[in-house]
């Protein structure tokens, strides 16, 4: 099978170009920043349109703003029954301007979502998000294609929204995190003295930090539920800001356990013995 990767230079276009060359396909890209290493098998062209003539399965995955000019370069160089990938994260603006331009050209539209970042270096077992349509026919077409993914099937008009509570507010309580560690004691002294769970949290954060801006500034600003979740997170420290400032031991333990109440004690303790085990790690 022919695949064109366009972005191949980027973060997931090289991870997902090493991907497929690793599957025994002919892979071809296209990439204008030239970033990156050399990926070996993958065969360079000098245009998107040139990368995407004759394949049989083409990946957008320019930067996410880019991705619509891109796609729309390249469609009258595809053929009917061509599958066109799309990967973004934010999907209300992208998806239906996709739809209907493939639907025009007879490209038939897988929209996924990787739940994890380039930097993964195992993709067996990869976790992605397939944005299912009538009869599954998108689930079966992502089996097809990456067919040792874990693949988890997102109605259309929940994506975003999930995604906001999954990555979003985790993106947001990281930067928010690292900025009161960094300006208080430093990173120095806090890693110290950090327990195991504030160590496992600073390297939450940290990991975070080191993710393309530009890409989290897409997933954050560019999707409304962001904003939502990150109300609904203000609400509740909000309330632990109020317990606090009245000195309310009371207050905060039944807030403690009704909270904890969301949670099963299996799976408390379960995390407690992660948290462990990752910090145990780091002393040997």
């Amino acid at each position: 099978m022919r695949v064109a990767v366009l972005g191949s230079s980027g973060g997931m276009g090289s991870l997902l170009a090493r991907y497929f060359v690793s599957k025994g396909h002919r892979v071809v890209g296209f990439d204008p920043s030239k970033r990156g290493k050399p990926i070996r098998g993958l065969r360079l062209e000098r245009s998107n349109r040139r990368a995407a003539e004759g394949a049989n399965l083409v990946i957008l995955a320019p930067p996410i703003d880019l991705s619509l000019r891109v796609a729309e370069e390249v469609l009258p160089s595809l053929s009917r029954g061509v599958t066109l990938v799309e990967i973004s994260s934010v999907k209300r603006e992208i998806l239906p301007r996709l739809q209907e331009l493939t639907r025009e050209k007879g490209i038939r539209l897988l929209s996924v979502h990787p739940l994890f970042g380039p930097s993964l270096r195992r993709t067996a077992g990869m976790k992605i998000a397939v944005l299912t349509t009538k009869k599954f026919e998108s689930l079966r077409l992502a089996k097809k294609f990456f067919p040792d993914a874990r693949l988890i099937p997102v109605e259309p008009q929940s994506h975003d929204s999930e995604v906001a509570l999954v990555l979003s507010l985790t993106h947001l309580v990281g930067i928010a995190f690292a900025a009161v560690v960094g300006k208080q004691e430093g990173i120095g002294r806090f890693t110290e003295l950090a327990s195991p769970s504030s160590l496992l949290q600073l390297t939450v954060a940290e990991s975070i930090l080191a993710q393309d801006p530009s890409l989290c500034s897409y997933m954050e600003v560019e999707n409304p539920s962001s904003l939502e979740v990150l109300q609904a997170f203000e609400k509740e420290l909000g309330t632990l800001e109020e317990l606090l400032s009245r000195h309310d031991r009371g207050g905060f333990e039944e807030k403690f356990r009704a909270t904890a109440k969301l949670y099963s004690r299996e799976e408390t303790a379960i995390a407690t013995q992660k948290v462990y085990r990752t910090f145990e790690s780091t002393l040997e």
